[in-house]
């Protein structure tokens, strides 16, 4: 299955999480609208826009920087279920899949090109925000498809319905 044809839906809405072609599959949703994402990933809407438009070149974004947003991911979940932020259920699910994360068990849920964040930097550079480039914009908003998603079914919800 190619990851990189266009999975944008122009007509229809559809509840996310609904699985489309036989299961093939799953709707997710972003501030740019529904796309399809393949059924048997974890990753969302901005993963696979991403993989749509930045298809460039072999190289990944090194997974070892997707391991250490599972240490940020499952840290920000303990303080914040501690501080009675987050419930305890939930942030026991956080922590779960973001153990997973960290133990390289999702791997193939984190497909991106370094050229996309190349890109991202440079566009920051060129519009002048100096912080915007140096911090990476993209990596964390994919890490938290995953880990997101990995848990969603068994606590009773569809992939993708969160």
């Amino acid at each position: 299955m190619s990851y990189v044809e266009d999975t944008q839906i122009r007509n229809g809405t559809y509840k996310p999480g609904t699985l489309l072609d036989d299961g093939k599959w799953r709707v997710e949703f972003d501030s740019m609208g529904q796309v399809k994402v393949p059924a048997e990933r974890l990753w969302g809407a901005q993963t696979q826009r991403s993989l749509i438009h930045f298809s460039i070149g072999h190289d990944r974004m090194p997974i070892e920087v997707y391991h250490a947003y599972g240490f940020v991911k499952k840290a920000a979940a303990i303080v914040n279920e501690r501080l009675g932020h987050l419930a305890k259920d939930k942030a026991d699910l956080i922590v779960s899949s973001a153990e997973e994360v960290i133990a390289g068990k999702l791997d193939e849920n984190f497909p991106s090109y370094v050229q996309e964040h190349i890109v991202d930097y440079l566009n920051q550079f060129k519009n002048g925000s100096l912080i915007g480039a140096v911090a990476d914009q993209k990596a964390p908003m994919a890490a938290p498809e995953p880990i997101k998603n990995q848990k969603l079914e068994p606590a009773g919800s569809a992939c993708g319905a969160a």
